[in-house]
């Protein structure tokens, strides 16, 4: 279960699923590799180490494409601000 902090929401419990065939309305809380070939109209990633064997560039394309609509990102590090900053250097 989960606790939603939206305003209104205080202390409502949001059930969670961890079968993404199976969700039934609930919040799929599941791994890259096991939601690979599913899509959902929002996606939460939340604590992208790309320094974590399981989280190669491949495995982030793999997430990131399967937002249909909203896709919002939670990295640990500063690995994307890094990121950034080079490509905008190259860009110059």
């Amino acid at each position: 279960m989960c606790l939603s902090r939206g305003p209104g929401n205080q202390g409502r419990v949001i059930p969670l699923a961890d079968d993404p065939l199976n969700r039934d309305g609930k919040l799929l809380h599941t791994t890259i590799r096991a939601f690979k070939g599913l899509e959902s109209d929002v996606l939460l990633l939340i604590d992208v180490d790309p320094s974590y064997e399981r989280c190669t560039r491949l495995d982030r394309y793999v997430a990131a494409s399967r937002a249909r609509q909203v896709l919002h990102v939670w990295g640990k590090g500063d690995w994307m601000a890094e990121r950034v900053a080079k490509s905008a250097e190259a860009s110059r």
